[in-house]
């Protein structure tokens, strides 16, 4: 038997849905970009978009939002995939690195 299989060989371009919010710190304007399943955040800067992080989701990505828990100084991002599955992630300044906090 012979089975052909077919793959996409390049990232997703099409931003599905886009943000702006205080993700990475308190005072630094972030564009948070959609694209199907990989999410890009960047920071706005006086020379244009400085690339940030960007990260895959296991998942077509079907909502997202911005919001601020109680108490904190950054906001929290709050992802809804096609599949039912949620997940709450913020963003380590230190390290860098996007944290999941919850998910379900």
């Amino acid at each position: 038997l012979m089975y052909t299989i077919q793959v996409t060989a390049h990232k997703a371009g099409t931003v599905t849905q886009s943000l702006a919010g205080h993700f990475s710190s308190e005072t630094e304007l972030n564009l948070i970009q959609c694209k199907v399943s990989r999410i890009e955040i960047s920071s706005f800067t006086e020379e244009g978009l400085s690339p940030l992080v960007n990260f895959s989701v296991f998942g077509t990505i079907l909502f997202m939002s911005l919001f601020r828990p109680t108490e904190e100084k950054k906001d929290s991002l709050f992802i809804v995939t096609k599949q039912k599955n949620f997940s709450v992630l913020s963003f380590d300044s230190e390290k860098g690195e996007i944290i999941t906090r919850a998910t379900g």
